[in-house]
């Protein structure tokens, strides 16, 4: 019941490289090195538009694949020493690398303490989502499928189409950088998994509805510019807007149902949980604010055809530097058998929990 969907593990890889293209494009100063209207500046935007939606497609992973796993907090655990490791490595490391960089003692709270004090904003949200998962997972496992599109549409009609419709964002979910939308978002992906509701969409359909939800996100955002509504340019391209949240439903259903070989499917299944490592490192706050910010500039002055080819080289270039390093940190953690001290806490909390709770399910 829970073996690995190749394509699942190809859309998580596929995911963090838009996330990366997103943060050069942002991070790294090319929106903002343009004119709106321009050439360069419409190409940079609309490779934005498209690159919008990895979060949202990165947790409806989560949900689509953990609503039929067992509840285990040895990877939360995992993945906290994963966040510590990166913190430290940089504060010590930085300074050491480049002249000027000072790693003061704020620097080193927030990368021994990632979640309370927001190192990571998708981390931290990303924790309250984890921990409340079993509760999520019994629920969805509970429900008809009748009532999971109910869920699903209702869902849909809160927290996407209406902050769009009314300009606003009622509930307020920071427009999605919040706990209750990716909340949210684990939701549809576990209905989607557990009722099987993307079964009649085809492969082709799911292409046209992200081609087509990414164009209209990008041209309502000129028509705005265009029409003087700069303050409301955003609102189909934030996580939480209808156009992102079909983008990333789209292509969870399309890499869903690609069919790979057995060979490829080795491959991915080697690469895939190495992905969050390539955020982690690239989205470090040091390395943001010191390797990465505007550093992305330097090529707006190329012809687009010469700036996109630097762009996806950039971009292809950090990925698997991130990568390597990553590989290199999951070998030291097996070597310094972190998995298994992980899996021994989860041991004696499971036991803990049993002798407080006796005859309960844990």
């Amino acid at each position: 019941m829970n073996k690995r969907n190749p394509g699942i593990d190809l859309l998580r890889i596929f995911a963090m490289g838009m996330i990366v293209l997103h943060h050069l494009l942002s991070h790294g100063g090319l929106l903002f090195a343009f004119p709106d209207f321009s050439p360069s500046g419409l190409l940079m935007h609309l490779l934005n538009a498209f690159s919008r939606c990895a979060v949202n497609t990165y947790v409806l992973i989560s949900g689509y694949v953990m609503v039929q796993s067992r509840f285990r907090p040895s990877r939360l655990m995992a993945l906290w020493l994963q966040v510590v490791f990166y913190g430290a490595i940089a504060a010590l490391c930085l300074p050491l690398m480049k002249a000027g960089v000072r790693a003061g003692a704020d620097d080193w709270l927030n990368a021994f303490l990632p979640v309370s004090r927001n190192s990571y904003w998708f981390f931290t949200c990303y924790a309250g989502v984890f921990c409340l998962s079993p509760f999520l997972n019994l629920f969805i496992r509970h429900t008809t499928r009748r009532q999971a599109v109910v869920l699903v549409g209702t869902l849909f009609l809160l927290f996407s189409l209406l902050p769009a419709v009314t300009l606003s964002d009622p509930f307020r979910l920071g427009n999605g950088y919040h706990t209750g939308w990716l909340l949210v978002l684990y939701l549809l992906g576990a209905c989607i998994r557990q009722h099987h509701l993307d079964s009649h969409i085809r492969q082709r359909t799911a292409l046209a509805v992200f081609a087509v939800c990414g164009v209209l996100g990008w041209a309502y955002r000129l028509g705005a510019l265009a029409l003087g509504f700069e303050q409301h340019q955003e609102i189909l391209l934030h996580y939480t807007a209808p156009t992102m949240l079909l983008c990333a439903l789209s292509l969870l259903v399309f890499f869903r149902k690609l069919r790979l070989s057995d060979r490829s499917a080795r491959l991915i299944a080697l690469v895939s949980p190495l992905t969050f490592g390539i955020y982690l490192i690239h989205d470090n706050p040091l390395v943001r604010e010191h390797l990465i910010h505007m550093r992305m500039v330097p090529i707006s002055g190329y012809t687009p055809v010469l700036m996109l080819a630097c762009l996806l080289g950039c971009l292809v270039g950090l990925y698997a530097l991130c990568l390597m390093m990553e590989w290199l940190r999951a070998r030291l953690f097996a070597l310094l058998r972190v998995p298994g001290l992980c899996q021994r806490a989860e041991r004696l909390l499971f036991a803990w929990t049993e002798r407080c709770f006796p005859g309960e399910d844990a």
